[in-house]
């Protein structure tokens, strides 16, 4: 069992923290969008789909089917699903994942936004920061997502 906020998600007692992002995130983003987006081809389908084959290739690339961690080479891809996923789980742990956001990161259009929201709160979570959200507005005006205070020394960052 592995605790993720509120949740505990049940892993085989085997499994890699590598293992417990991939089916994390997949938990995510539910696994009927994970279904409908394993239906496209290569090119139409989300990118993070992609990025979750390529790391899936690279487990079992370096896998000799004994259960132990082996070593491998880490491509782009794996790398990029591995990162989204740990910022993804850092800012869920803190109660901050919200659903508006996972809505922006299915979407390709707007993925690279999201993705960029989703690496700076946790950024700030990982420095010592409390992070308080903005309540989300509607329009063309620009706003802060959240406000930052640094623990030790009280400061504010918008």
């Amino acid at each position: 069992m592995v605790a993720a906020y509120n949740e505990l998600l049940t892993i085989r007692p085997d499994a890699t923290y590598h293992d417990f992002l991939t089916l994390y995130l997949r938990q995510i983003f539910g696994q009927k969008w994970w279904e409908d987006e394993e239906t496209k081809t290569a090119e139409q389908r989300h990118i993070l789909v992609n990025w979750n084959h390529a790391c899936e290739r690279m487990m079992l690339e370096g896998s000799t089917g004994e259960h132990k961690v082996h070593e491998a080479p880490m491509p782009a891809e794996a790398a990029h699903l591995l990162r989204l996923a740990f910022d993804l789980h850092q800012i869920r742990h803190l109660g901050l994942l919200l659903p508006s956001l996972v809505k922006r990161l299915k979407v390709i259009d707007q993925f690279q936004g999201a993705r960029y929201e989703a690496a700076v709160s946790a950024a700030f979570a990982r420095a010592n920061f409390h992070i308080e959200l903005e309540p989300e507005g509607k329009g063309p005006q620009k706003r802060c997502e959240f406000v930052a205070m640094h623990l030790p020394t009280k400061r504010k960052y918008t």
